[in-house]
């Protein structure tokens, strides 16, 4: 079987994008595993789900139908509101029971939650860290939240820097401040490049996040020193199923 261009097209709609080392065969398999996932818990009503892809959907054209979420406090430590599980490369989202009544006590909103992990979902074939946590956190309500949050890349980054907390009582203070300094240098020189990406591919798509969902971290730092036509040749010429729904993309928004 072959995935006609329109197909395609209605994939990416749903955030089912190809992974830059997947085959269409792989695709498909990954799609067909996608259909036996089961809720454990609870699982969310479609209108829960709403409010997401109301962020969602302006953000970066997106409507994860496919993603399971369940209410569920099993397996979940006090502090922890919610997880997303990946078995098999599928995600499933669990929310703790308080988050039926639209947020956790009202320090999480239940549409922020399913809108940052359902961006990590689309992902969920790409082992790019680079860049991920910025687009995920773009749909947070909050700015802080929006230009703080992808401080961290991976979560054992923010347990170490817990860690060191402590010692800003002791002669070492200096560590936790140069994590910290580090991580933010970090980050702005990743908010730096999605930048220039965007700023490039705004010249001839109108929602770049469209594209940035789809490309890998090599993509965007390259894309940022690209031309338009070095860009769209790029995509043109590549022989994998994600570039060509890359180049449909560009096609479909001009």
């Amino acid at each position: 079987m072959s995935l006609t261009d329109q197909e395609l097209l209605d994939l990416n709609r749903r955030g089912l994008i190809p992974g830059p080392q997947e085959s269409e065969e792989e695709f498909l398999q990954r799609l067909a595993k996608i259909e036996t996932v089961k809720a454990e818990g609870v699982s969310l009503s479609s209108s829960d789900w709403e409010e997401a892809y109301a962020v969602l959907e302006p953000h970066f054209g997106i409507r994860p139908d496919w993603v399971r979420a369940y209410y569920s406090p099993k397996g979940l430590p006090f502090w922890q509101a919610a997880a997303t599980w990946i078995e098999e490369s599928i995600p499933s989202i669990q929310l703790k029971p308080p988050f039926q009544k639209g947020s956790y006590y009202k320090l999480y909103s239940r549409k922020e939650v399913l809108a940052h992990e359902a961006v990590h979902a689309a992902r969920t074939a790409f082992n790019e860290p680079r860049f991920e946590e910025i687009f995920a956190y773009k749909t947070s309500a909050r700015a802080f939240s929006r230009w703080i949050g992808p401080l961290f890349k991976r979560s054992w980054e923010s347990y170490l820097l817990i860690a060191l907390v402590p010692l800003l009582a002791t002669p070492l203070f200096s560590l936790p401040l140069l994590a910290i300094a580090f991580g933010s240098l970090r980050l702005a020189h990743a908010y730096w490049h999605v930048h220039l990406c965007t700023k490039k591919l705004s010249t001839f798509v109108k929602n770049p996040r469209v594209i940035l969902l789809c490309l890998t971290d090599r993509e965007i730092l390259l894309f940022g020193r690209m031309s338009q036509e070095a860009i769209q040749t790029y995509v043109s010429k590549g022989d994998s199923l994600r570039l060509r729904m890359l180049s449909l993309l560009i096609s479909d928004q001009p």
